[in-house]
């Protein structure tokens, strides 16, 4: 599932592998799943923005994102 909620979060799918599980997750996993595949867009959307983008855009991507995927990975790791 974790595989699966990376992929969606690269395709920008707001709903990984529920529809798959069909109620099998447990409320616990499903929003970690959620938030991962949120991170994993944001990573994906973060690197063509730098890719594509100007320097002075790729210093604001890499703050403001950056920000936001150290937010996420802390809700990750502390949240219980």
């Amino acid at each position: 599932m974790l595989v699966m909620a990376n992929i969606a979060g690269l395709r920008g799918d707001p709903d990984p592998g529920m529809t798959t599980a069909q109620g099998r997750l447990e409320p616990l996993t499903a929003w970690r799943l959620i938030l991962l595949a949120a991170l994993a867009n944001i990573v994906f959307k973060g690197t063509c923005a730098c890719v594509l983008g100007s320097p002075a855009l790729r210093v604001r991507i890499a703050v403001l994102f950056g920000l936001a995927l150290a937010g996420g990975a802390a809700i990750l790791l502390l949240w219980s």
